[in-house]
Formats: structure tokens, C-alpha cells, sequence
């Protein structure tokens, strides 16, 4: 039996935990994860989607000699059928690199890893970017995409989550999209148009995919003519809106156990974009 812990604003307490193992010099190579990095791959013996059929080590492959035969007259032993192979399964890992689950054609799981991802890499960002308003910089950039994802986890929400939907999307996701629309704001008033915040939104998806979510510098490619806009928004949103680990309401205790359930057994992340792990329990 299994038990899920963890959410997003527990997630986002590791991040504190990341900055802090980050100065400490044990130079393990880890890294911390912003609301906070993805959990190492799920354990091979939990089960989830796409499992896979693993063959086990015949007799010979495991260092069992055959019977020699009697004669070449000894119809019997070759008559008798092969024995088929025990088939056993293995889990797929949760990749490494990159956001898992933001390519998904699952389209509650593609939003999900599109907000998950997003918030994780800009919570890291805010303990341990080191240009100056880099992580208000990606956050303001990264606005328009996280309220879209909340929207598609409203739209795309699947039947046997319903009882979960005023939970998930106002409770849990609705703080975070609530700076995002903050800073949507601030881009329009700078003077950028819908089109021009949804291009910034594909450059925030598309340097996310390349960098992943455990990248605190993440490196955006913000079209010229953009760039005094989103400067401007910026310096407007760093001084009214708190850095995200500064961020009191991001602390939440809303709970959503069958959602973190169905993304552990049906999204590509298997949990790990929200902070969940997967404890074996007798």
C-alpha cells in the first residue's frame, strides 16, 4: 500500500533546503528543485503507466547446464515443448532532463508539467539566480505560459478529479497564478499586446525545456523589440510583489490527494514535478 506525500507548497519549503545544501561544500553535484526539483526516478517495484514486459535469465543464461541427451534415438527429449519464460515488468524512469510530461498529449498532464516546471524553476530562481532581477526577470516572462497551464488544468481536468477542481485550481495553483496574472498585468501596461505575451510565453516554455527545472539561471532569448517592455514590467513587478521564497501566500495547506495520486499513475513525471515521493508502507 501506498501513501503520497507532498505538494507544491511543501515542495517549495525544499527550496530552502536546496540553497542552504547549495553553500554547504559537500560538492555531491546534486542540485535542489524549486517548488522544488523533481525526486529522483520512481522505483523500479511501484507500479504506474507504461510498464514494460522483461523477460527473466533462462536456465542457461543463469549458468544451469542442460541434460546431455541419451542417444540421438531419444525422440522424448526432443519432442518435449520449451518452456516459456517467466515474464516480469519494469517501471520506466522518470527522465533526468528537461521537464518530463511537457511534450504529453495527455493534455491535463502537459499542463501540469508546464506549471509544475515553471513553478519549481522560478522558486529556485528566486533563493539562488545571481544576475540582477534574473528571477523576476523569468517569472514576468514566464507569466503568461503559467496561466495558461492553469487554465488547461481547468479545462482538461479529468471526471474522476471533479471533486478535487475548486481545490486544485484556486486553492493550490490559484497563489502562484495569481502573481502570474499580477505580472501579465505589468507587461501590458509596459505596452505589450496579447500576441506579444503569448511569444513570450513560447520563449519562457522553450528555455525551460532546454534548461530544465534545476537551472536557477535560466537563459532567455528575449526578442529585441520586446526587451525595453519587459524591462520596464520588471522593475515594476520586482517592487510590488515579494520574491517567491519571500512569498507567505504560497504557503497553503489545500490538499489534493486524488489528483496527486492520478498524476503518479498517469502523467509522465510520475509525481516529481510537484515534490511527491512514493513510500512503501506494510
Amino acid at each position: 500500500m501506498r501513501r503520497l506525500h507532498g505538494t507544491l507548497p511543501t515542495a517549495l519549503a525544499l527550496v530552502f533546503v536546496a540553497a542552504a545544501c547549495s553553500g554547504s561544500g559537500d560538492g555531491d553535484g546534486t542540485s535542489g528543485s524549486a517548488s522544488t526539483g523533481p525526486s529522483a526516478s520512481q522505483d523500479a517495484a511501484n507500479s504506474g503507466p507504461g510498464l514494460v514486459d522483461k523477460p527473466e535469465q533462462t536456465d542457461r543464461a543463469a549458468g544451469t547446464a542442460p541434460e546431455e541427451s541419451t542417444g540421438a534415438g531419444d525422440s522424448a527429449d526432443q519432442d518435449a515443448p520449451t518452456a516459456l519464460p517467466v515474464v516480469t515488468t519494469v517501471l520506466p524512469t522518470v527522465p533526468e532532463v528537461g521537464v518530463p510530461g511537457i511534450d504529453s498529449v495527455d493534455l491535463f498532464c502537459r499542463s501540469w508539467s508546464e506549471f509544475a516546471g515553471s513553478f519549481q524553476a522560478l522558486a529556485l530562481a528566486s533563493t539562488l539566480a545571481t544576475g540582477d532581477l534574473a528571477a523576476q526577470r523569468s517569472e514576468v516572462v514566464a507569466s503568461g505560459a503559467i496561466v495558461a497551464a492553469v487554465d488547461g488544468l481547468d479545462e482538461h481536468l479529468p471526471p474522476e478529479l471533479e471533486d478535487e477542481r475548486e481545490v486544485l485550481i484556486i486553492e493550490f495553483a490559484g497563489p502562484m497564478e495569481r502573481r502570474a496574472v499580477r505580472a501579465s498585468a505589468d507587461l501590458a501596461v509596459a505596452g505589450l499586446t496579447t500576441e506579444q505575451s503569448d511569444q513570450l510565453s513560447e520563449v519562457w516554455l522553450t528555455a525551460l525545456v532546454i534548461a530544465g527545472v534545476d537551472e536557477p539561471d535560466i537563459e532567455l532569448d528575449i526578442p529585441a523589440d520586446l526587451a525595453p517592455a519587459v524591462e520596464e514590467a520588471v522593475a515594476s513587478f520586482s517592487r510590488s510583489v515579494p520574491l517567491i521564497h519571500e512569498d507567505p501566500s504560497l504557503i497553503t495547506d489545500a490538499s489534493v490527494p486524488l489528483t496527486e495520486a492520478y498524476i503518479v499513475e498517469n502523467c509522465p513525471d510520475q509525481g516529481t514535478l510537484g515534490g511527491n515521493d512514493v513510500i512503501e508502507q506494510p
